[in-house]
């Protein structure tokens, strides 16, 4: 755990990847604000194998109360890092993913002031941080509710059942014995995949960070700047012990805001372990009671902020460093 305090599925089918490759092969790869290098050393991954496009650029309004949606086209990338200094051993082995579905993702964490319009509670620590403030302290069924919430707010279609929860109080720490989920196909709102939040955190890069490699990967339990990470994300050495308002520092080439840092994210995933093997909108193991959280928080060390960190959480988890951030499918 890199905080301060405590410090799948194969392919559908052959030929649905090699369209997939198909279609990728000769794409160049983003150019990058920051300090990315075409000199720097990466993970001698084939050119090739990533696609670096999304369909909408236009200008993303820093608004917090609106949090707009980006649109990410299907595609395929490298998933995990193998040889990434400061890497963890569960971010590993790379394996490449296909994605399948076009989807619309959050651009910055849900907010406190967005939690407070659809529940009476709010579950945040950090209350004096502000309403800009991504909310935090949310179980992963929490959050699953909230996404049912705004489904229905806004006359979409509603992803999950949650079965057996303790209804006393959404925000106060709900737990449930279960939830049903009706699929990648559910055109209402819906926490990311692991693969779909990393694919939206990567933007067609392999680096550490968005913007590049990180220029200090250390798992220490010292907190130490990074200077890559400065401008990008809220972290051990930048974020003065609280969060910080969403959207308020350099997004990456496609819009997403707090990637690397601010709070750590909920995903959809059970945690398991990462195969080699290529595979095709991987949803997690179907086994096991632990949730995954991915991105790093304002009280973590650098290493704990890049693309490739996983964490592993129990669903029922409600912290002051773990928040979310919602995804729908437009079209399959």
């Amino acid at each position: 755990m890199p905080n301060l305090s405590t410090l799948n599925q194969i392919l559908k089918s052959h030929s649905l990847w090699m369209a997939v490759l198909m279609a990728v092969t000769g794409c160049a790869e983003p150019q990058l604000n920051g300090s990315y290098s075409e000199t720097e050393s990466i993970d001698d991954t084939p050119e090739s194998e990533f696609v670096s496009e999304t369909v909408d650029e236009s200008p993303i309004p820093q608004t917090p109360n609106l949090n707009p949606m980006v649109r990410i086209e299907a595609g395929a990338f490298i998933m995990g890092t193998t040889h990434e200094t400061g890497r963890w051993e569960n971010e590993g082995p790379q394996h490449t993913v296909a994605l399948s579905r076009t989807i619309e993702m959050q651009a910055h964490e849900v907010t406190q002031e967005q939690w407070q319009q659809a529940f009476d509670s709010q579950p945040s620590q950090h209350i004096a941080c502000g309403k800009d403030c991504p909310v935090e302290s949310v179980t992963w069924y929490e959050a699953i509710h909230y996404a049912n919430w705004l489904s229905q707010s806004e006359g979409l279609e509603v992803c999950y059942t949650l079965l057996g929860c303790d209804e006393s109080c959404v925000g106060c720490g709900q737990v449930c014995q279960d939830v049903d989920f009706k699929g990648l196909d559910c055109q209402g709102y819906r926490l990311p995949t692991e693969a779909e939040w990393e694919y939206a955190a990567r933007a067609g890069t392999h680096t550490a960070y968005y913007n590049g490699h990180a220029s200090n990967e250390n798992k220490s339990n010292t907190c130490a700047q990074d200077e890559s990470l400065d401008n990008i994300g809220w972290y051990c050495a930048n974020s003065n012990g609280t969060p910080q308002a969403v959207a308020s520092l350099s997004p990456n080439s496609w819009g997403f805001f707090d990637m690397s840092g601010n709070v750590q994210e909920w995903v959809w995933d059970r945690y398991g372990s990462y195969s080699s093997r290529a595979i095709t909108d991987p949803m997690g193991t179907s086994e096991g009671d632990m949730r995954v959280a991915r991105g790093g928080a304002w009280d973590y060390i650098s290493a704990g902020c890049r693309a490739a960190y996983r964490e592993a959480l129990p669903p029922e988890t409600s912290n002051d460093a773990t928040g979310f951030r919602l995804v729908k499918t437009v079209s399959y």
